[in-house]
């Protein structure tokens, strides 16, 4: 394509885009143009899914779908209780009609299953509502439609502390689900005191992360504290390796105490890798080179190198998370265009333990199959590209083992003590008059900043 009808090209885009606006339609015609994807789903006939009690995306045309503290991007949704704290959600449509979306919640126990309380237990107002905030995506090349909301709000108060889903869906159908999101709410119960440290067994202490603490729940009625309080750690917020079902070593004077020696350690892995889209003028680090020639833009990275027996090097990075950003624009979240990105990682062989994926916030950490890598015999290299808004990314490489049904970094990423981690304590408190288990304390702290 030359430069000129490339010019030409964006130059009637964003005359379409500002006509389009500027009158205010309700629905268009379906454009098409969905990064090389089929865009031609109707709203009105959404299928009806079950709900997982989990991060879940499960209508084709939702992307980047993003869950934190309101006024924090790169925060974890975590909220104190009866604060002025709320949590945004929010996610692209890449079908430009407006959908009749509305939100719910769900509230669960510890272990993120439903506990059967009815709404009016844990929320004031309105129980559903309906999603009135969104604008259209200005000066892109990909049509969407970015929603996004508050949680709680004017017409909904959250009346009780613990974890919470909340559940956006179409046509005020349950059934009809667009995406999920899991947040929490917490009370300011208990003083959760802890030490990071280099684990005693010899095998793990270079590899390793170890997570001590105590938890001394004061005037706090708790009749049986063994048994009636909970904790959960989490590794950079991520709930698929959370550690549970802790027990203390021992009990003094109100205070439970965790000085344990194996079940409480996590693999350190290593630095995330990065890439940084926030602009397309330039090849920042680890891009090998951007093709403008075709709509979407094609974005190369550097090969990657496998790392598991490379010395531990500190480097910078957000832990797994991507943060939505365009250095043009004045809003990133609607102004941020979508881009191929294409990733590589050379291996003489293909493995046989189970197959890679790319893995961190932006794949929910989950082994999705829009993740996963294929092999090259040609190049002998893992290869796989992903539609991905602008902005910065860190990401690993992580192997699923159909047999365990297990995710695996230190395979491919290497598995090091001195990694920068984010950890989080969380304590609950099954509280029987309320049947439900109560979030009562919250503690974050990072392996190498605490």
């Amino acid at each position: 394509m030359s430069t000129s009808y490339n010019r030409l090209y964006r130059a009637s885009g964003i005359l379409f885009s500002l006509i389009f606006v500027a009158c205010n339609m309700g629905s268009v015609e379906n454009t098409g143009v969905n990064g090389g994807k089929d865009n031609s789903d109707n709203y009105t006939g959404i299928p009806r899914k079950e709900m997982k009690h989990e991060d879940q995306v499960y209508y084709q045309s939702i992307h980047t779908p993003l869950c934190y503290r309101t006024g924090f991007d790169l925060q974890p949704p975590v909220i104190a209780l009866n604060t002025q704290e709320t949590v945004t959600i929010s996610f692209d449509d890449f079908e430009t009609n407006i959908k009749d979306l509305y939100y719910g919640l769900v509230h669960c126990d510890a272990n993120w299953k439903p506990d059967n309380l009815m709404e009016q237990e844990f929320l004031e107002g309105f129980f559903t509502y309906n999603i009135s905030s969104y604008k259209y995506g200005f000066n892109t090349y990909q049509p969407y439609i970015h929603y996004n909301f508050q949680l709680p709000n004017s017409y909904t108060k959250i009346t009780r502390s613990g974890n919470y889903i909340v559940k956006v869906f179409a046509n005020n159908d349950p059934t009809q689900l667009i995406l999920t999101r899991r947040f929490v709410v917490y009370e300011n119960q208990v003083d959760i005191r802890w030490q990071y440290k280099r684990p005693q067994d010899p095998e793990h202490r270079t590899t390793k992360q170890e997570i001590d603490f105590s938890i001394l729940y004061g005037s706090l009625n708790v009749p049986d504290p063994i048994n009636d309080l909970k904790v959960v750690l989490l590794q950079n917020n991520r709930w698929d390796n959370a550690i549970r079902n802790l027990k203390p070593m021992f009990v003094r004077d109100r205070e439970l105490v965790y000085d344990l020696d194996e079940p409480n350690i996590f693999n350190g892995i290593n630095e995330y890798r990065f890439f940084d889209l926030k602009s397309l003028n330039y090849n920042t680090p680890n891009v090998a080179r951007i093709l403008k020639d075709t709509i979407p833009y094609h974005v190369f990275l550097l090969n990657d190198e496998r790392r598991p027996y490379k010395k531990y090097i500190t480097s910078f990075d957000i832990n797994g998370k991507f943060l939505i950003k365009s250095d043009l624009a004045n809003d990133p979240h609607t102004e941020s265009d979508y881009v191929w990105v294409h990733f590589y990682l050379p291996y003489d062989t293909p493995i046989d333990s189970g197959d890679i994926y790319l893995f961190g916030q932006f794949s929910d950490w989950q082994a999705k199959e829009e993740f996963k890598l294929r092999y090259n015999y040609r190049t002998k290299r893992y290869e796989h590209a992903l539609y991905l808004k602008q902005g910065f990314y860190n990401y690993h490489y992580a192997i699923w083992n159909d047999k365990s049904k297990r995710i695996d970094e230190t395979l491919v990423e290497g598995n090091h003590f001195d990694t920068e981690n984010d950890y989080t304590i969380l304590v609950y408190f099954y509280d029987i008059r309320a049947n439900c288990d109560r979030l009562i304390g919250v503690r974050n702290l990072n392996s190498v900043k605490n």
